[in-house]
Order: structure tokens, then C-alpha cells, then sequence
């Protein structure tokens, strides 16, 4: 199982704020990507279940990319880009998903 999230999910979703550097990708196993434009982290697959993906695609949903964003403000890591990322998806409506975010921030730690 795979999920495109950040950037580019949100331009795809036509919410985005900026053009995409890469294409983010979670997936539940190590697959071999061979680009200089995909940044492809494994997450456990109990949380790849919890996201919510645009009908038919492996888009997350904005509410799920805003749920991202706010569960990595605890940590100092590109900290300013959430930040800014969190107010302008805030602003546009997008909710957070607790069940998601519970679980990231779980497996953050």
C-alpha cells in the first residue's frame, strides 16, 4: 500500500500553496524508486490505513495532509514550512482527522 501526500497531493487536490520540489510517498514496504524527485518513507501499515485518499487515486485527502502537517509541529523539522503549511490549510477549511493524528504522533516519538 502506498499514499502521494505533501505538495504535490495538495496541487493535485487544487489546494496547493507552492509548486512541488519532489513527490512525497509513504508506503507500507520498501520499494525500490529510482528518481531524484521521490522522497519515499515506510510507514507502518496500520497508519497508511487510517489516511484518507481522494476517491480512486492514492492522493491523500487535504484534511489528511493538514493531519500530516499538524503532527509533526512537535518536532523541529522544517518547523517554520508546517507551521506555514498548518495556517494556510487551517484557513481553507481543512479538519483534523484524530484517529490519524493520535497515531502519528505515536509513532513520531
Amino acid at each position: 500500500m502506498k499514499v502521494i501526500i505533501g505538495s504535490w497531493a495538495l496541487n493535485y487536490a487544487d489546494m496547493g500553496n507552492r509548486e512541488p520540489k519532489d513527490l512525497d510517498i509513504w508506503s507500507s514496504k520498501n520499494e525500490e524508486i529510482e528518481s531524484s524527485n521521490i522522497d519515499s518513507h515506510i510507514i507502518p501499515i496500520e497508519i497508511l490505513k487510517l489516511i484518507p485518499t481522494i476517491q480512486g487515486t492514492c492522493v491523500a485527502t487535504p484534511n489528511a495532509i493538514y493531519t500530516i502537517k499538524c503532527s509533526h509541529l512537535g518536532w523541529d523539522i522544517k518547523w517554520e514550512k508546517h507551521k506555514s503549511d498548518v495556517i494556510y490549510l487551517k484557513a481553507r477549511g481543512c479538519e483534523l482527522i484524530p484517529e490519524l493524528y493520535s497515531a502519528l504522533v505515536k509513532h513520531w516519538e
